[in-house]
């Protein structure tokens, strides 16, 4: 066994050694081996991300496990290491790369120090994004990554309500739902592709966590009575996977903008201005009561 981390660190930290050195290159066998035992037994993989939330490793009281990776130092480990060695196998040389998988707040920035780099862009499909810091960046910043670099897509990665107010789950909250439904059409229409809850369950303090960090779920299992709870989110997610399709085309921004009635964290109507099918468009509003969607056909 190779140690590839300083013993017994929990929080944060980097890889021993200089990037792209025998520690590193040990690291990229070990993502390259958990995908082919997967494909071993039937489980086929469409993408990866290089580290999930890198600068979190720059903080070293941080009560998960979190490894250090700066925006150059994924673009030097791709570009040399990794993206070589996932090239050079059946099992992961289709396989799409996202770097970041942090907070937006890194943004142009991070796409930037990877994508202008022709030896490493090519190794790399696109940006993962989580909202979890999402107000101290506007959505505009999406806009710019892609505008830079409209040939990689970007994803929303991670997200999941009560990360910081109002811990474990809320049985019926529409509040929730109304948060999701607003961050998927603002990160719709600042060229995201798609958007992606963090748990598929929880039971009903929000875990299991080992590190005690219970939050909400948009559904949730009651393992003693063998039940399982649809939440307002689930439906809030339910409802843009049944609208738009995965061949759906953005066409326009933000339609509407009005001051919202007390009582509400956001403060305009939203839109969603989809091309649907070759004559058929489609227009989804959020109106901080409900959500509506109409389909035009010519």
């Amino acid at each position: 066994m190779i140690q590839l981390r300083i013993e017994n660190i929990q929080g944060g930290g980097a890889l021993i050694g200089e990037v792209n050195g025998k520690y590193y290159r040990s690291y990229a066998n070990y993502l390259i081996k958990f995908f082919e035992e997967y494909a071993k037994n039937g489980v086929p993989f469409w993408g990866m991300t290089l580290q999930n939330e890198p600068t979190s490793g720059a903080l070293p009281f941080y009560k998960w496990q979190a490894m250090l990776f700066t925006a150059s130092m994924q673009r030097d480990f791709v570009k040399v290491t990794l993206g070589p060695m996932l090239k050079s196998k059946n099992t992961t040389k289709d396989l799409k790369v996202m770097a970041l998988d942090d907070n937006r707040i890194s943004l142009p920035g991070w796409a930037d120090t990877i994508f202008n780099d022709p030896e490493a862009s090519k190794y790399v499909d696109g940006i993962g994004v989580h909202w979890y810091l999402d107000a101290l960046m506007p959505a505009s910043v999406l806009t710019t990554t892609h505008n830079r670099h409209p040939e990689k897509f970007i994803l929303a990665t991670e997200a999941c309500a009560g990360a910081f107010f109002g811990h474990s789950p809320i049985l019926g909250d529409w509040y929730r739902a109304e948060e999701y439904a607003v961050n998927i059409i603002e990160d719709l229409n600042n060229f995201v592709t798609g958007w992606t809850d963090w748990n598929i369950c929880l039971n009903e303090q929000g875990g299991p966590n080992w590190v005690e960090n219970f939050v909400d779920s948009p559904i949730i299992v009651n393992a003693t009575s063998d039940q399982f709870y649809k939440q307002p989110m689930f439906y809030a997610m339910g409802h843009f996977r049944f609208v738009v399709s995965c061949m759906s085309r953005y066409t326009d921004k933000q339609l509407i903008k009005s001051t919202s009635s007390a009582g509400h964290l956001y403060e305009s109507y939203n839109g969603l201005n989809a091309k649907h099918t070759k004559n058929t468009a489609l227009l989804q509003l959020f109106d901080l009561d409900g959500i509506s969607s109409s389909l035009f056909g010519s």
